[in-house]
């Protein structure tokens, strides 16, 4: 019996060092393949996004104001964009010229959130447009290396965790793409009436990709050690809300909802990519 206790015990310990030594296997394998997956990657640059725009003959903080040809006077007191995403496309063929619209590739009927990707930032923000015209940035990718053709920016609702610099409170923001909030009389002797109009447009908005330092197209990211600030930019002037009526900003939902959607597709249509002014 001592006899084959004392083999079964040179047995355990001869097992013990291999037993040890197996974590180690298994975390020194481990490190071989991400070291051989990180180096199988194709190169990628940085890309920060964010925002910006211009006011012009407009003071910081508004208001707007229009006086219709009947005499009415119309102040936009607030205005406030809300961008869910915002995505670079290199110049090959879309997928959407395989079938699918972009509105299908980019919007959820009932999120607002797009996903991040390595071109695709997806933190959605308010944007104050009536406030000084100052960059902030929202976020980073890391893109392949490439040329850049066409960058995406996603306009839908917000929900409750939109990123939210404003001073807007984010419960008035949620569900809506753009909103707009002030004050209008119909006549110098009548009574000011408060009014909030507001869009749940769902649009994705193509925009040229341009290289911010120098305008050229497309945007090449040839380095691994670049890195681009696309900015969106647009300009905020008493023209984006002309010609809206006393008729647009009261009455029905319906008609609450003309004005803001007339500023939005304004808007839309002057979306663009940031050309730093060179000193």
């Amino acid at each position: 019996m001592q006899h084959v206790s004392l083999k079964l015990l040179i047995l355990i310990l001869a097992a013990l060092p291999l037993t040890a030594c197996q974590p180690e296997d298994k975390d020194a394998e481990l490190k071989r393949r991400l070291e051989a997956q990180a180096k199988e990657r194709p190169p990628r640059a940085s890309m920060s996004f964010g925002y910006i725009h211009e006011l012009e003959d407009l003071e910081p903080g508004g208001p707007v104001t229009l006086t219709t040809d009947a005499g009415a006077e119309i102040e936009i007191q607030e205005a406030y964009l809300v961008v869910s995403g915002i995505e670079a496309h290199l110049c090959e063929p879309e997928q959407a010229s395989k079938g699918s619209s972009l509105e299908e590739l980019f919007i959820g009927t009932a999120w607002a959130h797009v996903p991040s990707s390595a071109t695709r930032l997806g933190t959605p923000f308010v944007e104050d447009l009536l406030a000084e015209g100052k960059a902030r940035i929202v976020g980073e990718i890391a893109p392949p290396l490439g040329d850049y053709c066409r960058i995406y920016a996603v306009v839908s609702p917000a929900d409750d965790d939109v990123r939210n610099l404003s001073a807007l409170d984010t419960a008035d923001i949620v569900g809506k793409s753009l909103l707009l909030r002030g004050r209008f009389r119909t006549g110098a002797d009548a009574e000011w009436q408060t009014f909030s109009s507001s869009s749940d447009a769902r649009d994705v908005v193509p925009l040229e990709a341009i290289d911010p330092s120098t305008g050229a197209t497309p945007l090449r990211l040839e380095d691994p050690s670049q890195s681009k600030m696309i900015l969106l930019d647009k300009t905020v002037t008493p023209a984006l809300f002309a010609g809206l009526t006393p008729e647009q900003l009261a009455g029905s939902s319906e008609a609450d909802a003309t004005a803001a959607q007339t500023v939005l597709e304004r808007l839309e249509k002057q979306l663009r990519i940031r050309k730093f002014k060179r000193p």
